[in-house]
């Protein structure tokens, strides 16, 4: 990800607010128009699927994820506690 699509995400954050719920696949079939829109629908895909598992880091609307398999192979909030005690 290039800085121009950083920018992009960090002034957009309204927009993924605003759609944190929807349907990433719905959301893609009506902004289809816009390729800068995918920049945000895969934010929003990416805090959806680190909602529970990462809670901490969903809260934050500065945080810009990486692709979804990095997401799905990350430790849990509460195993990388575990660890972070042992």
């Amino acid at each position: 990800m290039n800085s121009a699509e950083v920018n992009y995400i960090l002034n957009h954050g309204q927009f993924i607010e605003d759609h944190i719920s929807d349907d990433p696949f719905l959301l893609s079939l009506k902004f289809s128009g816009d390729p800068d829109n995918r920049l945000l629908i895969d934010q929003i895909q990416a805090r959806q699927k680190i909602k529970k598992k990462l809670p901490d880091w969903y809260s934050n609307p500065n945080l810009i994820f990486p692709a979804g398999l990095s997401l799905e192979q990350a430790s849990s909030q509460a195993t990388a506690t575990l660890k972070a005690s042992l």
